[in-house]
């Protein structure tokens, strides 16, 4: 990303982020994502006053995450759908609304990025790749995760001020966006039946179609923290180790307690246990022993995620409620609901192609300051 120059240094900058495209790193304390853009920019001596917006279907976001940044001063935009037009409209509003000199840093597909205009300094984080929105997510991913290294912990305190809050759909009887003041404001609008039939009424037919199925795969976000009942209870891990390798270069030896670090920052404190599912003869030996030395338990199944769903349901048999299962599978892997049974996975679906970087950036976060654990070999086979 280019230097500013001593004009644009001083100047106000805004940022639009596209929050579907470039979601919070599961694990990643979404306090912290506007002092991390903050302190990038300011590495590249962008020093004025800073305006953040998120844009997004805000209701596929856990509110957990909305909170947290609307608490830091991040502005919420709720859009039916994000497409280049919608952050393409907000920015061009920008730029009718403030004069030069201005920067306005995009997060998201540059093509959402209006022409330059004189006085006006566009750009982005990083060198995008349309031909790999994968390597877009994981460019994303490096940079907050890099930043947060070096944040200082004072700098991640909440705002006294009230942030702003906007829907992008239009109140059917004065024809304006709606938006308001608050998270819980905010909040109360998403959960409102004024705001679910207007989204129902917006969205275009075929959208409609995908829209229970998209639901019912996100019904257990990750960021729901433990009640005090769930805090204590037993904790078991289903993981779909050919969906979800262990990256590349990476210490499987610190797979466990990278996990045990990520359900420890959500309240689940209870006894734990993981299990590797997969056709373990893909895996190599070294990686499968590493794993089964510090006590996850091997379990060989052809089909992966698709025979999930068995050593859960064995396990739920065999352990009464209340209890926790983490599925870091596809959904379709997840038994249906039982009373006691907390089921949920590491992060909201999206596609087996993003739930693939997520979870990498999931077991790469902290992964520095782990040391090794070790425990006792258990093998399964199916």
């Amino acid at each position: 990303m280019k230097k500013a120059t001593p004009e644009e240094a001083r100047a106000v900058t805004f940022v639009f982020w596209d929050i579907k495209r470039f979601p919070v790193p599961p694990g990643f304390n979404a306090r912290r994502v506007r002092p991390c853009i903050k302190q990038f920019l300011e590495k590249h001596g962008y020093s004025g006053p800073l305006t953040i917006n998120a844009v997004g279907i805000l209701s596929d976001v856990h509110e957990d995450i909305l909170g947290a940044l609307s608490s830091t001063g991040i502005n919420l935009y709720f859009a039916s759908s994000v497409s280049c037009s919608s952050l393409l409209s907000l920015m061009f509003k920008c730029i009718d609304d403030n004069p030069p000199p201005a920067n306005i840093l995009g997060i998201c597909d540059p093509v959402a990025l209006p022409r330059p205009e004189s006085g006006y300094n566009l750009f982005g984080p990083f060198s995008y790749s349309y031909s790999s929105p994968e390597e877009n997510a994981i460019s994303w991913i490096s940079l907050i995760l890099a930043e947060s290294e070096t944040l200082e912990e004072d700098t991640c305190s909440e705002t006294d001020e009230s942030t702003s809050w906007f829907c992008l759909m239009r109140d059917p009887r004065t024809g304006d966006h709606l938006s308001g003041q608050g998270f819980e404001s905010f909040s109360r609008h998403l959960s409102s039946l004024e705001h679910e039939k207007e989204r129902f009424d917006y969205l275009p037919f075929e959208s409609l179609e995908n829209k229970d199925i998209a639901r019912e795969e996100d019904e257990n976000p990750p960021t729901i923290m433990a009640t005090p009942e769930e805090a204590v209870a037993v904790t078991s891990v289903f993981w779909d180790i050919n969906t979800f390798p262990v990256p590349p270069g990476f210490d499987a030896h610190l797979v466990s307690l990278c996990i045990k670090r990520f359900l420890d920052k959500y309240g689940y404190s209870g006894p734990l246990t993981i299990t590797a599912v997969g056709h373990l003869s893909h895996i190599p030996d070294c990686i499968l022993r590493a794993l089964s030395s510090t006590g996850i338990t091997l379990c060989d199944a052809p089909r992966g995620s698709k025979d999930i769903k068995s050593p859960m349901s064995q396990w739920i048999s065999k352990n009464p409620p209340p209890a926790n299962i983490l599925g870091i599978c596809n959904p379709i892997g997840f038994p249906p609901p039982q009373s006691g049974y907390n089921l949920f996975r590491p992060y909201s679906y999206s596609s087996p192609q993003q739930d693939a970087i997520l979870w990498e950036s999931l077991i790469l976060a902290d992964s520095g300051t782990l040391e090794e654990d070790t425990g006792i070999l258990s093998v399964t086979h199916r």
